[in-house]
């Protein structure tokens, strides 16, 4: 062999033991490099949920926990349009009824199938008139029978046309029958399980919730591993948290930080006209609200722009229209009630009381943006017309004890609910003012029983005929005479919509939504 041939093999030996080094190397710095750290988005909210069970928590901070661990049959986008979910396809056969063609290949967290047995259980489980929870009030009606066409397929056979059929199908998160029968409803409610792009792992009552993405979500799998929301009622505490970087995201954050936290190179505000309306609702079952004139005058007294000013930090629109202005329906032209102390003092003075009145007030502290806030400075306008007003201030499940009367004689009595002023705040996860009218003003089995005059029969007949109009010009027109109506019966202290306010460190990629719910799966984390 030449020394050239010899020379050549060489090299190739060489050019060989280098590659094989060199995939052995690679190999070796693979091994050795270390693993992808775990994303964690952590969000304080003012309160914990007292249950995991959609059947029985209603209120818009536990539903928004909700939609990461349970989906629907349809989903609503930022922007409240529409869009399959469960429900893959639809059609209406005719104005009564309505097939629903269900996603194939779904997932329960345990492995199960998703299947028109789990949905038809779900919505008998909520429709159950005989054993009623809080959400029946929100999808009473949602159809007369339910009927099984294949694994994949159901018909809704309705008693009557519903305009808010697919609003009512994006409140109802669907459960796993067989897991839910096994389970029962106390261990679910504490460990549930859902097809939502975040499963249950565990829940230290008043301290945090902690969920983790789903590997087989049929979305695809969500871009953070885990979502961590902690209960903390006080404004600056939540603050406080996202200063020190102990959460990525707080609610209601308060207006007076806005500056604070803008300055802060670390964090920013997320903000959106909210679709949640606040209001003061007076028993008018007791005096002195039976008398019109004097809840028009209590109208007249309250300064509303100046509470916007001075408490929310300009950060609220007036809105003296029974529904939120981010609602379909909303009236813009019902006109607002002048701030007038004189012709408060006067309308008073008709009514039989030239020196004003005593009462309470209720409120909630942490549930609603500056909530306890809002009620004090209320209560200083109605001290200027001589009505004294005793603030009650308690935590939110105590202020819905006081509410409703819970807990005297096992009833729900007007007698037991809270004699005088409280405050609400009503959202629209459905964006649609019919929801609202069902939730505050329908007395036929609605749920807020303080609003009864004796022109609520007409009020009802009004809110069952836009329900039934499916013509969408139409249906507009009607909410503008049920809010003309509404109007003039004066059931609140027409105030205004909040603008929801968020603070984020600037690791979160996320664009807040009207209807208040933090789905994780939107958001991005750029670390």
């Amino acid at each position: 062999m030449s020394y050239s041939e010899k020379s050549r093999l060489r090299s190739l030996r060489f050019g060989v033991a280098s590659a094989v080094f060199g995939l052995l190397a690679v190999g070796a710095l693979t091994i050795a490099a270390p693993a992808k750290a775990e994303v964690t988005v952590t969000m304080a909210q003012g309160i914990d949920p007292e249950g995991l069970d959609p059947a029985y928590e209603t209120l818009v901070s536990s539903r928004s926990i909700f939609t990461n661990i349970y989906d629907t049959l349809v989903w609503r986008d930022a922007k409240g349009k529409i869009l399959p979910s469960l429900a893959e396809s639809w059609k209406w056969v005719d104005e009564t009824t309505l097939q629903l063609n269900l996603r194939k290949g779904v997932k329960f967290h345990n492995g199960d199938s998703f299947t028109a047995d789990d949905l038809i259980w779900t919505a008998n489980r909520y429709m159950d008139k005989e054993d009623r929870k809080p959400l029946y009030s929100y999808v009473k009606g949602l159809y007369k029978t339910i009927e099984k066409k294949g694994d994949y397929t159901v018909v809704m056979h309705l008693a009557k046309p519903n305009a808010m059929q697919f609003g009512d199908f994006a409140r109802m998160p669907v459960l796993p029958k067989k897991a839910f029968l096994a389970m029962g409803k106390e261990k679910f409610a504490s460990s549930p399980i859902g097809t939502g792009p975040f499963k249950f792992e565990r829940w230290d009552r008043n301290e945090q919730l902690v969920l983790a993405a789903f590997d087989d979500h049929w979305r695809g799998r969500a871009s953070v591993d885990k979502y961590v929301i902690k209960p903390i009622p006080e404004d600056f505490a939540r603050f406080a948290a996202l200063k020190t970087g102990a959460v990525d995201i707080i609610a209601n954050l308060p207006p007076e930080r806005v500056a604070e936290l803008e300055k802060d190179a670390r964090l920013k505000v997320g903000r959106v006209p909210s679709a949640r309306g606040i209001h003061y609702a007076f028993n008018i079952n007791i005096k002195p609200f039976d008398d019109v004139r004097v809840r028009q005058a209590i109208n007249h007294a309250v300064d509303v722009q100046e509470i916007i000013d001075t408490v929310l930090g300009g950060m609220a629109y007036v809105n003296p229209a029974f529904c939120a202005k981010a609602l379909f329906g909303h009236d813009p032209n019902v006109p607002p009630f002048k701030h007038d102390m004189a012709k408060a003092k006067k309308l008073l003075a008709e009514a039989g009381y030239p020196n004003g009145f005593e009462t309470k007030l209720l409120t909630p502290t942490g549930r609603y943006m500056k909530d306890k806030e809002v009620s004090l400075a209320i209560t200083g306008q109605l001290a200027k017309v001589g009505i004294k007003v005793e603030v009650v201030a308690p935590e939110w499940a105590d202020f819905l004890d006081q509410l409703y009367g819970r807990g005297k004689h096992g009833t729900k009595r007007i007698e037991d609910a809270f004699q005088g002023i409280y405050m609400l705040g009503t959202g629209g996860p459905t964006l649609d003012c019919g929801r609202t009218l069902n939730q505050r003003a329908k007395w036929n089995g609605g749920r807020m029983k303080y609003y009864h005059t004796d022109r609520s029969d007409k009020l009802d007949a009004l809110i069952a005929k836009q329900k039934a109009t499916l013509d969408v010009a139409k249906r507009a027109e009607l909410f503008k005479e049920i809010q003309a109506f509404i109007r003039e019966d004066v059931p609140w202290i027409f105030l205004y919509d909040q603008e929801d306010l968020y603070g984020l460190t600037k690791r979160i990629q996320w664009n807040p939504r009207p209807d208040e719910f933090v789905w994780i799966y939107d958001v991005k984390v750029k670390e």
